[in-house]
């Protein structure tokens, strides 16, 4: 057997002293910590690695949920600066991996997150094992995140924590039961059952929300994922353009750095908006190897018809 699993605080203190080689064990350095301190109960991790060459280590990191419906995840990290991987002992990997973490592949819908030079690697591996089950589906995104230098610059120009907004609005803690329904049904990816997944992220993680001061209502937010990923950053329509949605990020992002938490999100390669404004952000950091951008990929997959 090719594969280590985690269980044990010892295993996970090993896996968050290896995976502090930011960005591109950000998420797994967060699913570690999480696990470890049972920070979101309601998932089950099965994470395992694998060493190769150098003493490198290729992390596969699993999860499962509570809610029944809700999507389940297969994140793998390596450092992107490999330039190959043995194909036969990855394959021999995956193959455990299928094997321990069957529930994945039998969900239909999973999504694995990962980049190169893993994901060519597993389409390959996939297209073999499964040459009757439809093609993935892939969903590439450049990934941002916060030098240390960034978090510091980030606390120094608001040493209070205090994010001005415009006249009418105000920083607020989310109503768990009120708010998630606006904030699910506004989030592009909800599916089946991501009612409950919403409730949990923000009963148990950081989170940032706005309100119009008239009416109470909210109007802009952003929370974390399992993996620590900033995400559904939303401002309602007619509340665009003012700044809201920009405090909001910035909010979230010292909510994470008062935790020790590494702030990083992903942005669709079809945004071209976001895309710009966080290249040009003093407080964000494009993930870039040899001057180009590393591309996280979401891989979709799909049970046969």
């Amino acid at each position: 057997m090719l594969l280590k699993e985690c269980l044990n605080e010892a295993d996970f203190d090993e896996a968050l002293n290896y995976c502090r080689r930011f960005p591109a064990f950000v998420g797994a350095w967060n699913n570690f910590f999480f696990q470890k301190t049972n920070r979101f109960p309601e998932a089950h991790w099965r994470n395992y690695w694998m060493e190769i060459e150098n003493g490198n280590r290729i992390y596969f990191c699993g999860r499962t949920y509570d809610f029944p419906e809700v999507t389940p995840n297969l994140s793998i990290y390596c450092d992107e600066r490999l330039t190959s991987i043995d194909r036969e002992n990855f394959r021999k990997a995956l193959n455990e991996i299928h094997e321990k973490f069957s529930e994945f592949y039998t969900f239909g819908g999973g999504i694995v997150v990962t980049y190169e030079p893993i994901c060519t690697e597993y389409c390959a591996w996939y297209a073999d094992r499964f040459p009757d089950m439809p093609a993935l589906i892939e969903y590439p995104c450049c990934t941002y995140f916060l030098t240390d230098a960034q978090k510091s610059q980030l606390i120094k120009d608001y040493p209070s924590d205090i994010i001005p907004l415009p006249e009418g609005y105000t920083f607020d803690k989310v109503d768990v039961e009120k708010d998630s329904e606006i904030i699910t049904k506004t989030w592009k990816h909800a599916g089946p059952g991501d009612l409950e997944s919403t409730k949990a992220k923000l009963k148990h993680f950081p989170s940032s929300l706005v309100r119009e001061k008239a009416t109470g209502k909210p109007v802009a937010w952003e929370m974390i994922d399992m993996s620590g990923l900033c995400n559904h950053l939303f401002t309602l329509p007619e509340h665009r353009n003012k700044g809201i949605g920009t405090a909001v990020e910035k909010d979230l992002c010292l909510k994470l750095i008062r935790e020790n938490m590494t702030p990083y999100k992903t942005v669709e390669l079809f945004n071209s908006k976001v895309l710009a404004s966080s290249d040009q952000s003093k407080y964000w950091t494009r993930w870039e190897l040899n001057g180009k951008p590393v591309h996280m990929l979401f891989l979709k997959h799909f049970l046969k018809k």
